[in-house]
């Protein structure tokens, strides 16, 4: 028997419920539990005042809500677009636990209103709304209402107001799980499924663990598939009028040739900077792109930059460049009044400069370290945040261990991947973006900054410029770190400078939007149907594309200059007009030098001035234990982009080089493939390739030069076999080197040789 109150509320919850249909509306008033108070402003309005912010949904009784899809509207509901890390703790029996989180998102409608959408695998009998973590916004809302989410209604509304339109089947199945890094492609993704149902009726294939898609983006038809493969697929393609996959590859393998196929390349990254990916990482983006490349009957490049490379390394002609957006600021729906009053309201105690950038090689993150450093010892303190670290755990290790051996730990703040509404309120105040990458195919962190007004301090490389307009200061050179502390000092310091940025890029931010973007991929895919409806017709032949080989240098050096020098040596280095040249008589003009300097050298102001026009420079503090290795380290994944590789002490082992002798070696390396390395031997008369070492001799070798540190310096090594994805400065480096590595002796006795001995002596 249910006895007083509890059987009224069942008899009036029964009057507005038919069992039979399983059909529930159902509203509860909401009611704050923590973090979170009624705002002063505004009637149902909330401040966020702690970083895990929780309501209660009131008014369950003994009545749970069923099973099943709902649409959760927003009674006076206001600025909920902002809620993007929202989410339901529902309890369907055994207590409220992370196992039954819903993340969810409200969508403002037509009518002003806001929706979110849900779907219950069990009977609910509690619900906690967690509106953000970690953020202070400011929004209304009074109850929300729980109605049931027709499938058939929905699906036949899609129908009508799909009919007539391009049927476009979108392939997400190999988009990543938000906490595993999906990164800029999962913000292009979602922005696609936002907006492309303006414009085509869409099929969207996901992988099981994003069948919670379809609950947030109600306009599209979702389909879960465990595989893209051509089982699974086949039946869609055959439905499509265009298929679309924006994933930096293709799949199924086979795709019928009467299926127009859009593809999406975000970056050629590999074929400027192949150093910069593992042989096996390189070896998966060649096959893979040319697969692309081949079977696509229309490319998209996120850049003009990026369209030019796809017509240079595949001779691909058919390329449409649209151009993405700053998708955070988007989804905050936020105006500029407001970012300007949070910032004015809520001035920070420390300023700082903002990196949000996985830690991937060419991002270049150990050079704004070392700029930090040289401003310390200028008597500048700079402090810097890095965010989204948190896939790369060995590199971040590597980033602290440069921060502690340079002195600015203290300095150097390093975050994983943070709520989006945390990025967002680290983003908003900043003191400014600072953006040393070495290639970004578009750049949305850029578009971010300029629609949150936050100045900007960036590269010159690849697509940059193109974005960044004139709403960006622009390093001189990226590659060195004098340069780059240079360029953050005046920065920093220059108030006018980064106001004239804000307010270039508020108006240049209007360029870029999620919706421009739909709209343009749109265009192309109504292209692209029409032109393979033409060339059926008129039985056009495909075009077997060329491909051209990426781009390699024959020579990367690493010259260091360490404490301690002479003061011969130092009025030697003083007198030096132009660093990179004096390394072209060393090494030869088409070698690439990066520099690794103590940063001890660069407290004279006549050596500063020396190095600073240098193409490439590693600042290091050798006094520090493995300094050596860890700026080797650093040379050899970013700037070891050649063939061959030598690490060389300067001035000290400045004897042994001169261009044309260094010429000599190579050519004997070219000749005698089976070598690893090439060693100067004044005491050999011919060039001789040594045999294989034994594994005694292999063994002894390594002990000894281990004694010395793990860095290899004074051989010219090949990249590839056997230090294939090993790099200079690790001791697995060094132990294949030794164990594994065939040797070249060069003559040192020849007499250019010897001319070169006398010739170092000279200098």
């Amino acid at each position: 028997m249910i006895a007083g109150s509890a059987k009224n509320l069942v008899t009036s919850a029964l009057r507005s419920m038919n069992l039979g249909r399983f059909i529930v509306r159902r509203s509860f008033p909401i009611v704050p539990l923590l973090d979170i108070e009624a705002s002063s402003d505004a009637v149902d309005a909330w401040t966020v005042t702690g970083p895990d912010p929780q309501f209660d949904l009131a008014g369950f009784g003994a009545i749970p809500l069923p099973a099943g899809a709902y649409a959760v509207s927003a009674i006076g509901g206001g600025a909920l677009a902002q809620l993007h890390e929202a989410c339901f703790y529902v309890d369907t029996g055994a207590g409220l636990s992370e196992d039954e989180r819903l993340p969810i998102r409200f969508h403002e409608e037509a009518d002003g209103g806001f929706t979110a959408y849900c779907r219950f695998e069990k009977p609910v009998t509690r619900i906690r709304f967690d509106p953000a973590d970690g953020s202070t916004p400011t929004f209304s809302l009074r109850r929300l209402e729980f109605r049931p989410a027709s499938t058939e209604r929905q699906a036949a509304r899609s129908r009508r107001e799909n009919e007539g339109r391009v049927r476009l089947l979108l392939n997400l199945v190999r988009l990543l799980p938000e906490t595993e890094g999906a990164g800029g492609a999962g913000r292009v993704c979602k922005a696609y499924l936002t907006h492309l149902p303006d414009f085509v009726s869409l099929r969207v294939v996901v992988a099981p663990y994003h069948a919670h898609l379809a609950a947030r983006y109600p306009r599209a038809e979702f389909v879960v598939v465990e595989a893209d493969d051509t089982a699974q697929m086949t039946q869609h393609l055959e439905w499509c009028d265009c298929y679309f996959d924006p994933l930096n590859a293709l799949r199924p393998t086979y795709i019928p040739k009467h299926v127009p196929v859009l593809a999406f390349i975000h970056d050629l990254q590999h074929m400027h900077h192949p150093t910069f990916f593992s042989d096996a990482e390189n070896a998966a983006r060649l096959r893979e792109y040319g697969y692309v490349f081949d079977r696509a009957d229309l490319l998209l490049a996120n850049s003009e930059f990026e369209r030019r490379n796809f017509e240079t390394f595949y001779d691909v002609d058919e390329v449409r460049a649209v151009h993405l957006s700053g998708f955070m600021a988007e989804d905050s729906g936020q105006t500029r009044a407001h970012f300007e009053n949070t910032r004015a309201k809520n001035p920070i105690d420390r300023p700082y400069l903002i990196y949000p950038a996985v830690p991937w090689v060419h991002k270049n993150h150990e050079i704004l370290l070392q700029a930090i450093a040289l401003l310390r010892r200028r008597g500048l303190d700079v402090p810097i945040m890095l965010t989204n670290a948190g896939a790369k755990k060995d590199r971040v290790e590597r980033l602290m261990g440069w921060a502690r051996r340079l002195g600015v730990a203290d300095l150097v703040q390093i975050e994983s991947f943070l709520p989006e509404s945390t990025l967002l309120h680290y983003f908003v105040h900043s003191a400014g973006l600072v953006f040393p990458s070495l290639y970004e195919g578009f750049g949305i962190p850029l578009v971010d900054a300029m629609k949150l007004g936050v100045p900007i301090l960036t590269g010159t490389s690849s697509a940059i410029r193109e974005i960044g307009g004139d709403a960006c200061a622009y390093f001189q050179n990226e590659r060195n770190a004098l340069a780059v502390a240079d360029d953050i000092e005046r920065f920093w310091l220059d108030d006018d400078l980064r106001r004239d940025l804000v307010e270039k890029g508020y108006a240049r931010g209007e360029n870029f939007s999620s919706r421009k973007m739909a709209e343009q991929l749109t265009e192309a895919v109504e292209y692209l149907v029409d032109r393979k409806r033409s060339d059926a017709e008129t039985n056009a032949p495909a075009r077997r594309r060329v491909k051209r080989s990426a781009v390699i240098e024959r020579l990367a050096v690493f010259a260091l200059y360490l404490e301690p020098l002479d003061s011969e040596q130092i009025a030697a280095l003083q007198e030096i007009e132009d660093i990179d040249l004096h390394h072209a008589r060393l090494f030869g003009a088409q070698a690439k030098v990066t520099i690794g300097v103590d940063i001890s050298l660069l407290d004279d102001e006549r050596l500063r001035s020396v190095f600073a026009n240098a193409s490439r420079l590693i600042v290091l503090d050798s006094s520090q234990s493995r300094a050596r290795e860890l700026a080797t380290l650093d040379f050899s994944h970013r700037y070891n982009d050649a063939l061959y590789q030598l690490v060389t002490t300067l001035p000290q082992s400045g004897f042994a080089y001169r261009a044309d002798l260094v010429e000599a070696i190579l050519m004997a390396l070219d000749l005698n493939p089976s070598a690893t390395y090439a060693e100067i031997d004044f005491d050999a008369v011919n060039v001789t390739l040594d045999p294989p070492p034994s594994e005694t001799a292999g063994v002894l070798q390594y002990e000894e030069r281990r004694k010395r540190g793990f860095m290899v310096a004074d051989a010219i090594i090949r990249r590839g076999a056997p230090l294939s994805d090993l790099y200079n400065g690790d001791v697995a480096y060094l132990s294949a080197f030794c164990t594994r590595g065939t040797r070249l002796r060069f003559p040192g006795r020849s007499p250019f040789a010897e001319d070169s001995r006398a010739g170092g002596r000279r200098q």
